[in-house]
């Protein structure tokens, strides 16, 4: 199934690393992954993706999502307290929560598709974001 012709387990992940880059350090990871769950569900509501489920991480992700997810990273303008480290950080911990495999990046796809519009979406839906990351840390 896809949401603007891009699989849902591909955007959810894309709006987790997405979620998770824009939060500041400090941030207790584990509860701030629980309230983007819950923006996830709220945006459920929102027509365009009202038939958009949560993945079953395991069994629907290929192998090179998270790469995908990273070149959409690259196309939206982060906040500026953002940083490199950050992202990998981040990225590191969101691979380790769910019990997912450690992706080493000479697996991803060499071709990886630059037309799919996971960046426009997010950008749409960066307020309410980054919303419940402000709520998360004060």
């Amino acid at each position: 199934m896809t949401v603007f012709g891009v699989p849902k387990c591909l955007l959810m992940m894309v709006m987790l690393v997405y979620a998770a880059a824009a939060a500041a350090d400090h941030v207790n990871k584990a509860v701030l992954l629980k309230d983007i769950l819950k923006v996830v569900l709220e945006l459920k509501n929102q027509s365009e993706i009202q038939n958009m489920s949560l993945p079953k991480i395991n069994n629907e992700c290929p192998p090179s999502f998270f790469c995908k997810a990273e070149e959409a990273l690259k196309e939206l303008n982060l906040p500026k307290n953002v940083n490199k480290k950050n992202l990998e950080t981040l990225h590191r911990y969101l691979h380790q929560y769910n019990h997912l495999v450690p992706i080493e990046h000479s697996k991803c796809a060499p071709n990886v598709n630059h037309t799919f519009k996971v960046a426009a979406f997010l950008k749409e839906m960066r307020h309410c974001v980054i919303k419940a990351l402000n709520k998360t840390t004060h």
